[in-house]
């Protein structure tokens, strides 16, 4: 068409001023890459766990002791952990830099906050799943939600202590008793060694992220 002086969309004669008389729609597909955008895959979400109302006492974020909360001594794996049984927080808890040491096998999740009983939120992202906590000889396995913790390395909140079934507590004296298995078990709150203290000052540094 340039050879013959004719526009390029459509047949007429190149003149200065020119407008073509039949109007033209031209489409542009762009192919969209990987590296194009931050669309997240859902596919790589863990989709069919649900999390309802989370919320964490205070006592579980900062490790101190509460009315209704029990601390005991626990393995995992060759290492030394502090467990926080607390019915003031619902669901089960790791502290982040702990599942990251060990390098545990996390599953992403839909993004989601955990409201803390001050008012305060965090956001958790990640579940470790069907986690082993050896504590006073017994294996107990539970699904822990990845959260920063400045306290203890694991709370054990209602979600863990509804699916034991029927569990006496008596927190003056730091015990709890439920079936397991054929027999009974006992567990006791042991001296808070390793009780990891945290200050006004941390707190609010954590909540600010």
């Amino acid at each position: 068409k340039r050879e013959k002086g004719l526009f390029f969309n459509c047949d007429e004669k190149f003149v200065p001023g020119h407008r073509c008389k039949t109007k033209q729609s031209f489409l542009i597909e762009f192919e969209a890459s990987e590296e194009d955008g931050e669309e997240v895959d859902e596919a790589k979400y863990d989709t069919d766990t649900h999390v309802d109302n989370p919320e964490i006492s205070v006592h579980a974020m900062a490790g101190t002791q509460g009315p209704k909360t029990m601390r005991l001594s626990a393995w995992f794996r060759d290492r030394r952990v502090v467990v926080l049984v607390d019915n003031g927080s619902s669901h089960n808890f790791i502290n982040s830099t702990l599942s990251t040491k060990l390098n545990l096998p996390v599953t992403r999740m839909e993004p989601f906050d955990v409201r803390v009983a001050n008012g305060d939120r965090l956001r958790c992202s990640e579940i470790v799943k069907d986690v082993p906590i050896k504590v006073q000889g017994v294996i107990l396995k539970a699904d822990l939600y990845a959260l920063t913790l400045v306290g203890p390395d694991v709370v054990l909140g209602v979600q863990w202590l509804e699916g034991m079934g029927p569990v006496t507590t008596d927190y003056k004296v730091g015990s709890m008793e439920f079936r397991w298995g054929n027999g009974m078990v006992k567990l006791s709150a042991g001296i808070n060694e390793g009780a990891k203290k945290v200050s006004l000052k941390n707190m609010e540094k954590l909540r600010k992220g």
